[in-house]
């Protein structure tokens, strides 16, 4: 850590040990506002974007009013974003996919929909706004299903091409989309309901078996020679994939792929090649376990590093985008989605998630269905699908669409 003068501005200097020693902290203290704001827990707000924003927020006044900045090092950024998605990649199995049946390919196709139409109207919309494509493109389906973790990832990536604000627009839209896919989904289910008298005691019932574990087995190991050999796995994940994207984006020109796209899709290959062949026991826990503080750091880095004030003069396209987004998917659930769902009890409910994940992330599409469930009654037809489709599954049509966009983007920036 070091001291210095920049601008007239007292200059706090941190490196990557301070950085993520003060993002660890963050996140704490974005634990203990969750257990203590209500507001954060209601919406589902995750730990490290609570406390990281705050921290943004407040060091945006300090650097407005002359007064105080920091600069930090984030090295330890993307390892831990690489590591997240190859963990992310991990996880999925296509057995998941057998069990949903028809109802499951339905949905899935509509959340394929979604992401396109999303991604597709952050371009066009760019244009009329008046904003760059490149930033349009993070208010659309990179961050409202991509989430945080996307919208960190291709943010930081428009901000080392020398778009400065490429993080924080990235991170911002996503935060409005947490928001924005908790605030909606349960009154969204709640007025479906009321409105076409949808009956709770038909809710679908044959959805009661729990999903297979990673490796089929219910022993759990939690040793430290347990926890090494997964760390050693992912790395090693980790190496092999970002050699292929290296490799594939040279070979490809004009294409570019964000660094954890190898890690991910070597992680899927793998995870579904082990089921057959069993050749690694790998522990559902531990990987969940390990996914989940990789994501914290990752977020608590990307969160505590905005630069706020670069947002000001994007603030008004980005909030027209970015309520076009929500009217859409409002619309699109209530006319497309709910007639080919089949308008049940069912149906509303998986709009619920759906709005949650479209708009917002995974948890919050579980919280939507909790709230809806907990008033009205159960819907495991809607708690089984929803999850495997927006936790995993989605990825796999997500990421090539997001990188398509992405490139449209850059190309039309010239």
């Amino acid at each position: 850590m070091s001291f210095s003068m920049v601008n007239g501005i007292t200059t706090i200097h941190l490196d990557a040990i301070g950085t993520l020693a003060l993002a660890l902290v963050l996140l704490l203290l974005g634990n203990y506002l969750r257990n203590h704001v209500s507001f954060l827990e209601r919406f589902c707000i995750p730990a490290p974007v609570a406390g990281g924003f705050t921290f943004s927020f407040i060091h945006c006044i300090l650097y407005m009013a002359g007064i105080l900045c920091f600069e930090f090092d984030t090295a330890y950024q993307s390892p831990a974003m690489i590591a997240f998605f190859t963990c992310v990649g991990l996880a999925t199995s296509v057995k998941g996919l057998k069990k949903g049946g028809k109802d499951i390919v339905v949905y899935y196709v509509l959340c394929c929909v979604l992401v396109t139409v999303q991604s597709i109207l952050s371009i066009v919309l760019s244009f009329a706004t008046g904003i760059e494509p490149i930033y349009g493109f993070l208010a659309g389906s990179t961050t409202m299903v991509g989430g945080h973790g996307n919208g960190g990832s291709f943010g930081q990536t428009i901000t080392d091409m020398g778009y400065a604000a490429g993080l924080t627009v990235g991170m911002a839209c996503a935060t409005f989309g947490l928001v924005s896919g908790s605030l909606l989904g349960g009154p969204f289910a709640n007025h479906l309901i009321k409105k076409f008298k949808l009956d709770p005691s038909r809710a679908d019932t044959s959805f009661d078996e729990p999903v297979e574990t990673l490796d089929g087995e219910v022993a759990e190991d939690h040793s430290n020679l347990n926890l090494m050999k997964h760390i050693a796995h992912i790395a090693v994940i980790m190496t092999i994939g970002g050699f292929i994207v290296a490799k594939i984006s040279n070979l490809i020109n004009g294409v570019t792929l964000p660094a954890y796209v190898g890690g991910m899709f070597l992680g899927v290959i793998v995870r579904n090649v082990n089921e057959k062949t069993k050749l690694i026991h790998f522990n559902q826990r531990t990987i969940d376990g390990m996914q989940d503080v990789f994501l914290a750091i990752f977020l608590s880095i990307a969160m505590m590093s905005l630069k706020l004030w670069q947002l000001i003069d994007l603030a008004i396209p980005l909030l027209i985008i970015l309520f076009a987004q929500v009217a859409f998917i409002i619309l699109f659930a209530r006319f497309i989605c709910f007639p080919l769902l089949g308008k049940t009890y069912d149906t509303a409910v998986m709009l619920a998630g759906m709005i949650g994940h479209g708009l917002g992330a995974t948890p919050n599409a579980i919280a939507n269905i909790t709230s809806v469930t907990s008033k009205y009654g159960p819907s495991k037809k809607a708690m089984f699908i929803v999850p495997i489709i927006a936790a995993a599954f989605l990825d796999l049509y997500l990421l090539p669409a997001i990188v398509v966009t992405f490139n449209v983007a850059v190309n039309l920036m010239g």
